[in-house]
């Protein structure tokens, strides 16, 4: 589950991301969940953007990947996704290639 994100919020953390993204590069912005996973914001090409999950103490590597062609909607995961089941909005899920054309899960699909 996601909660809400303010319009306002998200803006002024986008802001901040991109500054932060220019200034260290590889990623927009990072929050640690509860358990110990960390969540990551990276930009991809073509304006996609993608979150991605490490592990607990193993921040080389990503245990998920979810990608978004909706940045608004990628922001929204990073700052309130729970970690539980997948988050919200998202197109590709790169470990099991699912699809979820205009990040709708009544439409999700296994590519071939």
């Amino acid at each position: 589950m996601t909660r809400d994100i303010p319009q306002r919020f998200l803006l002024d953390v986008k802001l901040a991301g991109i500054a932060a993204y220019q200034a260290r590069g590889g990623y927009l912005h990072w929050r640690m969940l509860p358990d110990g996973r960390v969540l990551w914001l990276l930009q991809m090409l073509l304006g996609n953007t993608r979150l991605a999950v490490s592990a607990p103490d193993d921040w080389t590597g990503f245990e998920q990947t979810y990608c978004y062609h909706d940045s608004d909607a990628a922001w929204r995961a990073v700052l309130g996704w729970d970690g539980e089941g997948d988050p919200e909005g998202w197109v590709r899920h790169h470990q099991t290639m699912r699809r979820r054309p205009d990040g709708d899960p009544e439409r999700e699909y296994l590519a071939p």
